[in-house]
């Protein structure tokens, strides 16, 4: 389980999240979060698992600070199975910090 941060010049291409492998997920803190984003120059951002209010907060704080615009929000709540894969609160802080700043929210069936 390998968090990674991908480069390709500063300005062009970055790509921030988790490596899943089989059922196991290793999630970024919040910290690696906010400097990552506060490193970078986006012009669009698409957003997808965030499970813990607290990384909820900072992604939203983040896209605030930088006024970021194009933001696609794919809230991955449930998974194929079933399960449910974040809490009420994360669901809570969805709702409150990050749908009001998407342009597009794509949730799947059983996530709205």
């Amino acid at each position: 389980l390998l968090p990674f941060v991908f480069r390709y010049r500063r300005d062009f291409l970055v790509g921030l999240g988790c490596v899943v492998i089989t059922t196991a997920i290793q999630l970024l803190s919040p910290w690696v979060l906010k400097h990552a984003i506060d490193d970078l120059n986006v012009g669009a951002v698409k957003i997808g698992m965030l499970s813990q209010p607290a990384t909820i907060e900072v992604v939203a704080q983040g896209l605030r600070r930088h006024k970021a615009k194009n933001i696609v929000l794919d809230p991955v709540m449930v998974a194929t199975s079933g399960a449910k894969l974040i809490s009420d609160n994360a669901i809570d802080a969805l709702r409150r910090e990050l749908i009001p700043l998407a342009l597009v929210v794509t949730p799947k069936g059983g996530e709205t």
